[in-house]
């Protein structure tokens, strides 16, 4: 610690080493040392009654003025400003209402141009936590249902699986995973992950609607409808968390989410997009994918519903002028029968798909 004296110039704060005052000055230089007020720095912002401050230079941080004196630190505030209570507070909060600005131009743009948050999120999720999060959710179901596999049924899967994948036009590869599940389902897990339960196999009446069904999976999974899902589900929060590595509970959350998960009517429909691309790539009839709709259709809850909208419309169609003018037809009110519930489905109407 050295004494020294201290003036304002024009350039910055210079001080040198008062002998008189210091009592060890022999191997301090005396010539003056200038700090340029714009490189000023302290850890205690000045407020208006501050009667000490303690300064660093950018120019040399290993040294730290110390003046004690209420005059002097109103003088430096107005040499300094920066130095000031309100504008340390702003420097502070700066990059936090940049970073905001940023984010909300961004998210901005997403909402005018129709993207989805959601799924710029999936898109950018790291490789090994898609993995991560896909694997999980298969150790988890084969924990419950029994892993089918044979070396037969294996070497057959994995031939239709190349077929079709060579037929995607990507480099997305999938791992085909068959659960002894009686259940006609399948569904994509995160990072190209497909699980076909048993029952479909059981039920398919032919090859080529196992194909349309693996085509239309691949179809999420080259879309990342399976990542854009538990985002969406779990919220963007957790969203960023995955994209930032992920920790142990939001993965295991995702994992959870999967088994609840429904996709969007605008997704299925891509997904069923690309199964048409991939089937007629791979010159399979789509008859196939036809066929395990109309089977879903008939063993769907809405079945009856949707066959008597058909014959509603087929009757209307029949219904043109008789001899003596329009038919009339008393208005009636709705029957729950009556009522679109295509509106309250996830998927688009099964007729539309067939």
């Amino acid at each position: 610690a050295h004494a020294v004296d201290v003036s304002f110039t024009l350039s910055g704060l210079e001080f040198r080493v008062n002998p008189s005052a210091d009592k060890d000055s022999s191997n301090v230089p005396a010539v003056p040392f200038v700090w340029p007020y714009d490189s000023l720095k302290t850890a205690t912002p000045l407020s208006p009654h501050a009667h000490d401050v303690s300064i660093t230079c950018t120019h040399a941080e290993d040294a730290t003025l110390f003046v004690a004196s209420q005059v002097f630190c109103d003088a430096l505030s107005q040499r300094a400003p920066h130095l000031k209570t309100g504008a340390q507070l702003w420097q502070q909060l700066k990059p936090i209402f940049l970073t905001t600005g940023a984010i909300a131009s961004i998210l901005g743009v997403i909402y005018a141009l129709g993207l989805s948050i959601a799924g710029g999120i999936a898109a950018a999720l790291p490789n090994d936590v898609r993995q991560t999060m896909g694997r999980g959710i298969i150790d988890t179901m084969i924990n419950e249902h029994k892993l089918c596999k044979t070396p037969e049924g294996t070497a057959s899967l994995n031939r239709l699986k190349d077929k079709l994948r060579r037929s995607t036009g990507t480099a997305h590869d999938f791992n085909i995973f068959v659960l002894n599940w009686n259940i006609e389902n399948a569904f994509a897990a995160p990072g190209e992950n497909i699980v076909i339960a048993r029952g479909i196999l059981d039920n398919a009446k032919s090859s080529d609607e196992l194909a349309g069904v693996l085509a239309h999976e691949m179809g999420h999974g080259i879309l990342r409808h399976p990542e854009t899902g538990i985002v969406r589900q779990l919220g963007i929060s957790t969203g960023v968390q995955l994209l930032f590595g992920g920790s142990y509970s939001s993965l295991a959350t995702a994992g959870a989410v999967i088994a609840q998960l429904s996709y969007t009517r605008e997704a299925e429909r891509e997904a069923d997009d690309h199964a048409l691309n991939i089937l007629e790539n791979a010159n399979i009839s789509r008859k196939g994918l036809a066929d395990f709709f109309r089977r879903m259709q008939a063993a769907s809850p809405f079945a009856q519903i949707e066959q008597k909208k058909d014959d509603n419309k087929n009757k209307d169609a029949s219904n043109g002028e008789s001899e003596t003018g329009p038919k009339q037809k008393a208005k009636s009110p709705p029957r729950y029968s009556d009522v679109d519930f295509e509106f309250f489905q996830t998927h688009p109407a099964t007729s539309a798909r067939i």
